[in-house]
């Protein structure tokens, strides 16, 4: 309410002026009121009062009425540019974390990847980027919110989404393009570049089965992130696959966390019905639990078999060497900066979706199991 006020007086007070008024030919300049452009525009008149203040919440198609309302009434508002109703172009793309996610169990060779990717591919098209988090709000609590708020990105790149981050609903509003990494979107029309993560999944445990595993468990990661919540139904189809009930109580959630894997892990392998294979939610938690077993004096992959996800730079040399299910984070990257500048650049695109295999990579952490 407080910009509405203040652009209701500012219009009283400047006055909007008919472009043919007889100003200084001793006739008094014929006005207009909001309430005559906003019915001529079809939207409100704090609608109007938003649009000439220059408020980016009204979106770019309401502009376009009003201006043309505007037009057709052959009046022009006097010390409001023609600019106001234009959004403006900064050349600058925002990679954008939903807030909380930036923490949570982020490899950092992994993230360097995917943002020298980012930049690499922006640089080339003349674009600059910017990495911040942002709330899916319009209250305005981070950097990246900010940025958001006042136009200052032409594009943004999402990355690490949660399944609650489903609309976009704030993005949509302001009418920023933008693509979302390392998810896909089977129903909605959101511009996506990610990996089958179903797949992924059901590759790790096809293996494991493969290599004679029946009682294998899987420490996953956290249920508000999409990858997670497919990976399980990959893993549950290649058992049923292979006429295997899965244990409930050895589906885990680590959240990414390398030290409650570790410690699920060792939780697992003391009992005395315990599994003779992990699947880890990704390679830093496995490596976390390799060294934990390795400390418990356990061998790796005699005692328990061990396989990650993402197949990270470090993987081809833990000890032992770690199998892993390879997600092309760069490539992925890759492609959604190059999927987003041509959205930009052509912006009647109705719709891009690039989904990525994923690629079991077999080294040395999982073996058949002891008889």
């Amino acid at each position: 309410m407080y910009y509405e006020r203040n652009a209701l007086t500012c219009h009283r007070r400047c006055g909007i002026l008919a472009k043919d008024s007889a100003v200084g030919q001793g006739t008094m300049p014929k006005t207009v009121t909001l309430q005559q452009i906003a019915k001529r525009a079809g939207v409100s008149m704090s609608t109007v009062s938003r649009a000439l203040n220059g408020n980016v919440r009204v979106d770019p198609d309401t502009r376009k009425r009003i201006r043309t309302a505007m037009h057709q009434l052959n009046y022009r508002a006097r010390g409001i540019p023609n600019e106001i109703f234009a959004p403006p172009i900064t050349h600058l793309l925002g990679l954008l974390m939903p807030e909380g996610m930036q923490a949570l169990g982020l490899n950092t060779s992994i993230y360097g990847a995917v943002v020298d990717a980012i930049r690499t591919s922006a640089e080339v098209a003349g674009y600059g980027v910017t990495i911040s988090t942002y709330t899916n709000t319009p209250e305005v609590i981070t950097v990246g919110d900010r940025f958001l708020a006042q136009r200052k990105l032409e594009g943004a790149l999402l990355f690490r989404t949660r399944l609650a981050d489903e609309s976009f609903d704030w993005l949509r509003e302001l009418g920023i393009p933008f693509v979302v990494i390392g998810r896909l979107f089977e129903r909605d029309l959101f511009h996506c570049v990610g990996v089958d993560n179903r797949r992924a999944g059901y590759l790790a445990a096809k293996h494991l089965i493969d290599l004679g595993h029946r009682r294998i468990a899987f420490i996953n990661g956290p249920s508000e992130v999409a990858p997670t919540v497919l990976r399980l139904q990959g893993f549950r189809n290649a058992l049923r696959e292979a006429q295997l009930t899965p244990r409930e109580d050895w589906l885990l959630e680590s959240k990414y966390d390398t030290q409650l894997g570790a410690q699920l892990a060792r939780q697992l392998v003391a009992a005395k019905d315990r599994p003779t294979a992990i699947i880890a939610a990704n390679d830093r938690v496995a490596w976390a639990i390799m060294r934990a077993l390795q400390e418990q004096g356990r061998t790796v992959p005699a005692d328990v078999s061990v396989i990650g996800f993402d197949d990270a730079e470090e993987s081809a040399h833990s000890s032992p060497p770690l199998t892993t299910v390879r997600i092309e984070w760069r490539q992925m990257a890759e492609i959604a900066t190059q999927m987003l500048i041509e959205i930009l650049q052509h912006r009647n695109i109705s719709r891009i979706y690039v989904a990525l295999d994923p690629k079991l990579i077999v080294r040395a952490s999982a073996a058949p199991p002891k008889q």
